[in-house]
């Protein structure tokens, strides 16, 4: 059976999109026949806020998956408001993960969350993580667990310093992660109205060339409209350009990792859930 592809979307930087975009992705891989798990790493559980079915019948949380051994991943996972698309929920507690354990003691200790993973992976074809804006034990384990990254950045100067401290982390990751690799650097919330904006596109293709994605996510209203309502893009209105966007990101998604080109239009897509 094919192994799945875990993505984990990273930049130090705060406010860039990372929730959103793990959302709604999932959603337009879904509507292209893959099957999606979403994990929340995020101590403001705004995916899990956003994303999940029925909040009160959660037992346990990604907290429980990693800190107690006789938790196993499928104990962990819970349908969302996307129909196909599983995720498994964060908590505030989460935060007690980087106290809890001790890599410096226990190096293997990092490697629980891949170890977790590894019994369900088979189980989909992307599980897509959220991660906080932080360079931490987490972050690290994340990383790990994952055979890819992406990484979201906004058009200003904040997300570039971010960029740069995810390009570092990142190359440290990889020796202990060796089949980690890099789909992209995902523009989002452009506003093609500005001058600004142009210019930080031109800018980062000529400074990073084919590391920047072809898909950018620009700025819609509607995919701020859909955050609030808790819903996808795709289902608060399909008619919206942020649909493409986000359809358009599943298909460069799935070129880069399984070598699929993808000829089917989001007009010739049914959207359900």
């Amino acid at each position: 059976m094919k192994m799945g592809f875990l993505i984990s979307f990273v930049n130090v930087k705060g406010g860039v999109g990372k929730t959103t975009i793990a959302f709604n992705l999932s959603h337009a891989l879904r509507l292209l026949r893959r099957r999606v798990l979403l994990i929340d790493l995020d101590l403001q559980e705004n995916l899990t806020d956003k994303a999940i079915k029925d909040r009160d019948k959660v037992e346990n949380t990604v907290l429980d998956l990693i800190t107690r051994d006789e938790v196993t991943a499928s104990e962990c996972i819970y349908d969302t408001v996307v129909d196909g698309v599983g995720i498994i929920p964060s908590e505030l507690e989460i935060v007690r993960v980087n106290k809890e354990i001790d890599p410096v003691s226990n190096p293997q200790s990092l490697f629980v969350l891949k170890d977790k993973l590894e019994a369900v992976k088979t189980q989909y074809d992307y599980v897509l993580l959220d991660l906080h804006p932080n360079v931490d034990i987490l972050t690290t384990m994340a990383l790990i667990a994952s055979s890819h990254y992406i990484i979201p950045i906004k058009p200003d100067s904040y997300s570039l310093k971010g960029l740069k401290i995810v390009n570092e982390y990142a190359g440290n990751i990889s020796r202990a992660n060796r089949n980690l690799k890099e789909i992209g650097i995902l523009i989002t919330d452009l506003d093609k109205r500005t001058s600004l904006a142009n210019t930080f596109q031109e800018a980062l293709n000529d400074t990073f060339g084919h590391r920047v994605m072809n898909t950018v996510i620009k700025r819609n209203a509607a995919i701020t409209a859909a955050a609030f309502n808790n819903s996808t893009v795709f289902q608060y209105d399909q008619r919206q350009p942020g649909c493409q966007y986000f359809f358009s990101l599943a298909k460069e998604v799935i070129l880069k990792c399984e070598e699929v080109v993808i000829d089917t239009d989001y007009h010739g897509v049914g959207v359900n859930g």
